[in-house]
């Protein structure tokens, strides 16, 4: 009988660590930018909306990690292309930019030759009243552009095509100037985005994804 007990305590020591860390791991808790956004080649991400201006018409997106370059500071970064289909005119547009996580930033870079310049897509910690600015640029002769921020408004579940997801975060990018509201969900992505400018708007939600 003591035999046993002390076999059972000892197994008791050896997975308590490992229950202690998996109970721990919460998607609104800390984490590191890394943990929160999952950035490896293959993943991809799939929406689908609307777009209205005079009249609304479907529209998709497709989002990928495509590969890994290397930027003109020597970084290496994660390169995504995003590819726009406007369905009733068959119509297509593709862009690609570089991603990389800078300490508590997920950095996005429109030209792999400016390292000087790239937008902040996510900053950490998360959490409601959060604020960060969107655009930096150290290059010569950057212009004096009108700072545009974005805020974590709430934490919100969002039911859409791709599944049901808790706690995304709802940031909104430009109050002010072009109302652009996303949400996001730790380790899966955006799965819903809204924006509008004068008579145009927008809306699209998460149909497929695969990320690891």
């Amino acid at each position: 009988m003591r035999f046993n007990f002390k076999k059972n305590l000892a197994f008791l020591f050896l997975v308590s660590p490992l229950i202690l860390t998996t109970c721990q791991k919460s998607p609104t808790g800390p984490q590191s930018i890394e943990n929160l956004f999952p950035l490896a080649v293959g993943n991809y991400w799939v929406y689908e909306g609307k777009i209205c201006n005079w009249y609304c018409s479907d529209s998709e997106i497709w989002e990928e990690i495509t590969g890994i370059d290397t930027l003109s500071d020597g970084s290496s970064v994660f390169v995504k292309r995003k590819i726009f289909w406007h369905r009733p005119d068959s119509l297509s547009d593709t862009v690609i930019s570089y991603l990389k996580f800078e300490g508590n930033e997920l950095r996005e870079y429109l030209n792999k030759y400016y390292s000087c310049e790239f937008k902040i897509l996510l900053k950490v910690p998360l959490r409601i009243g959060a604020e960060w600015n969107v655009d930096s640029c150290f290059c010569r002769g950057c212009p004096d552009d009108v700072a545009i921020t974005d805020s974590v408004e709430a934490v919100e579940n969002i039911d859409v095509p791709a599944g049901n997801f808790k706690n995304c975060y709802r940031i909104v990018t430009g109050k002010v100037y072009y109302p652009d509201t996303r949400w996001f969900a730790p380790y899966i992505g955006i799965t819903k985005s809204t924006w509008e400018i004068d008579w145009w708007s927008a809306s699209y939600v998460l149909k497929e994804y695969r990320v690891r």
